[in-house]
């Protein structure tokens, strides 16, 4: 019997805490380079990262490894 084959992308985001304008242009470059490699690390494979002044999008592939929820918690608490 073949094996599913599943692919689920996921656009996520969130914000800094109350929302602040806490991410510069000075930190964003490094804030986005370190989200791709979080994700790369959960095996998620990340298709674009971007971030503004009070949020970050990232948009990835859903690792079969992992639920969800431990993606969100890696990325916000390690970011």
């Amino acid at each position: 019997m073949p094996q599913s084959f599943a692919r689920i992308a996921v656009h996520l985001t969130f914000s800094t805490k109350h929302r602040q304008p806490l991410i510069t242009d000075a930190i964003a470059g490094e804030l986005n380079a370190y989200l791709i490699g979080i994700l790369r690390h959960l095996d998620c494979p990340p298709i674009r990262t971007n971030t503004a002044t009070d949020h970050a999008h990232s948009l990835f592939f859903l690792a079969r490894t992992h639920p969800l929820d431990f993606v969100i918690e890696q990325l916000k608490g390690s970011s």
